[in-house]
């Protein structure tokens, strides 16, 4: 059984990737989904580097490394 964080967040069990966290915010955005499989890796490779022993690492949005083709949708020009 996964403990529930202390905070706004999701939490997630991956045989493949461990366990972790995901923010509220990130998790209402949707943003996860949305991503291709190695910006995901990468995404929880920068929560596992900035986890603090023996906390479960937590993704954040700003931990999410967005192409500016991904984020289209957003520009206004």
């Amino acid at each position: 059984m996964i403990e529930p964080p202390t905070f706004d967040a999701k939490s997630l069990r991956c045989f493949e990737c461990g366990d972790y966290d995901i923010s509220g915010c990130t998790w209402e955005l949707g943003l996860l989904p949305t991503l291709h499989v190695e910006q995901r890796r990468k995404a929880l490779a920068n929560a596992k580097r900035h986890a603090l022993t023996p906390r479960r690492p937590v993704i954040n949005s700003y931990m999410i490394e967005r192409s500016s083709a991904d984020l289209n949708g957003w520009n206004k020009d």
